[in-house]
This record gives C-alpha cells, sequence and structure tokens, in this order.
C-alpha cells in the first residue's frame, strides 16, 4: 500500500518548508502530494498547529490518499466501498422526506420517510454505482441483478420515484436506492478519525456532540470488530460526518471480498474498493 498526503498550501506560505519547485501550483494554492513516511510531514504538522493556536494556518487541507495493489485487496477479509460518481442534487432537493421530527438534535441523523426522489437527467452515466453529495446510494438494475443472481446477503433496495416526472410519481427506470441491510461492524478504538489528517485522533478521544458520531471524517485505515456472522454488505455501527445543510452523518458501507469479485467479473463500473482491517489482523501495508 502507497499512502500519500495530499495538502493544499497558499504559494505566500510554500517556502516556509517547501521548495519554490515542488508540487503544483493551481489559483494562488501549491499542491503537494508527499509519501506519509516523508519526514517534512512532521514539520507540517507543527507548523499548522502552531499557527491555528495563533488564529491562523499552514495548509488549506490535508488528505490522505491510499494506493492498493491487488494482492492487498485479494487478500483483505473486509473492503470499504467508495463511489466513484459522486452527483448533485440530492434527495431532499427533489422532495425526498426525512425525519426531522424524530432527528437527533445533537447530529441530525434522521430516518428517510418514504421513497428516494431524485431526477433520472441528473445521474452519472456509465456507472453502476452512484451517491448523491448527501451520501443517498443508487445501483444499476445491472448490478442488482448480478447480485441478486448470486444470493448475495445484507443488500436491500427500494424503488426510485423521477422527480422530473409528470407529478414525481413515476417509477426511475435502471436505478434503485442501495440500503445497506446487513451485519452492522462496531468501528475500533484505533480507527483515526478528524477534519484533517494533521489533527486526526483515536475515534474515543475526539470531541463528538452524540453517542450516534465516530467522527467527521475517516482519516486513517477504517478498523472493525469482527463481528462473527458477517454478510456481503455490512455498514460502521457508528455514523461519520456532520449536519451541514443538506449533508447528515452517514455510516460507512463494507463488503464482503465476494462483491468485489463479481464486480469485477461482470465488469461493474463506479466501484471503488479500498482495504479495511478486522482489529487485530495483520497490517500488510507499506510502500510497494
Amino acid at each position: 500500500m502507497i499512502e500519500e498526503i495530499e495538502i493544499r498550501v497558499p504559494e505566500d506560505r510554500v517556502g516556509e518548508i517547501f521548495s519554490s519547485d515542488e508540487g503544483e501550483s493551481i489559483a494562488g494554492t501549491r499542491v503537494l502530494r508527499l509519501q506519509s513516511t516523508d519526514a517534512r510531514l512532521v514539520k507540517v504538522r507543527e507548523l499548522h498547529r502552531r499557527k491555528w493556536k495563533e488564529g491562523g494556518y499552514f495548509y488549506s487541507s490535508a488528505v490522505p490518499h491510499r494506493a492498493y495493489t491487488s494482492a492487498e485487496l485479494d487478500s483483505s477479509e473486509v473492503l470499504l466501498l467508495r463511489p466513484q460518481a459522486l452527483f448533485e442534487p440530492a434527495g431532499e432537493e427533489c422532495g425526498t422526506i426525512y425525519d426531522d421530527v424524530g432527528a437527533c438534535a445533537a447530529c441530525g441523523v434522521a430516518d428517510q420517510l418514504g421513497p428516494l426522489r431524485l431526477p433520472l437527467s441528473r445521474i452519472p452515466t456509465g456507472v453502476d454505482f452512484a451517491v448523491t453529495i448527501a451520501g443517498e446510494m443508487l445501483l444499476s438494475d445491472r448490478a442488482f441483478a448480478v447480485f441478486d443472481d448470486a444470493q448475495l446477503s445484507g443488500f436491500a433496495t427500494e424503488p426510485i420515484l423521477d422527480s422530473d416526472s409528470m407529478g414525481g410519481a413515476g417509477t426511475l427506470p435502471h436505478w434503485r436506492q442501495l440500503l445497506p441491510d446487513g451485519v452492522e461492524l462496531a468501528v475500533s478504538r484505533d480507527t483515526l478519525v478528524g477534519w484533517s489528517w494533521g489533527e486526526a485522533v483515536p475515534w474515543p478521544r475526539y470531541p463528538r456532540s452524540c453517542d450516534h458520531l465516530i467522527g467527521p471524517r475517516l482519516i486513517s485505515e477504517l478498523q472493525v470488530i469482527d463481528p462473527g456472522l458477517r454478510t456481503d454488505s455490512m455498514r460502521t455501527a457508528g455514523f461519520f460526518g456532520e449536519r451541514q445543510g443538506l449533508l447528515r452523518p452517514r455510516p460507512i458501507m463494507c463488503t464482503s471480498p465476494s462483491v468485489r469479485t463479481l464486480v469485477a467479473e461482470a465488469a461493474l463500473q463506479g466501484f471503488i474498493f479500498e482495504r479495511a482491517l478486522f482489529e487485530g489482523s495483520a497490517d500488510t501495508s507499506g510502500s510497494s
């Protein structure tokens, strides 16, 4: 596994640590990708923390990126699933109703009431898995048929209503809402969370507004407790994120290796798999 930290630094501050020819300049910001073993990252973290205490900052964002070999993913017992395609609008903008009355007053976690409503014209083409900016997951009919034929466990789907149709009551063709209905995974205390790489801490140490939450963002690889009984679709028992406008905290979806195998065999598009770890399992990471 190769891990890099992408940091974005205002041009007028780059010289405090980096040389003038490092990284890529984009609209007054220098974008640098450093391997996680780069010794300068210690200085980056220390300088940012010092400036933060003084009311400023060194970098505007610091995000980890990981690349896995096929062998590493093949040997994983549990995988984290991310979408290749994120899109707008969110369901709430199109008439999807959430239970705001029964929502958590602290974090905004709420149940979806009734069907997801979205316009067909805005859903990405050429993929079989897509997610709205609010975290609502869509699975193509093609992918559903593959998963259903293989009798994968833990997947539930519901029809989506086309918000562009007359009265918004027509069923959206080609797509279903994906609702993970499998085993819940307790998140290991060693999993790091935070708003950015530089302030990541084990999740029990992160100040949280309620017990629903694990943290605002996953920073490290996801570590979970082996539930013993596993399903092909699984989700974290705790939620990640914060309520910000249309955004609500959501669990992270995980899968068994069987899902990745089927996706590859059927040439399904839009699925990104990352390694997750069961607590206590051997970590085979390292530059490769």
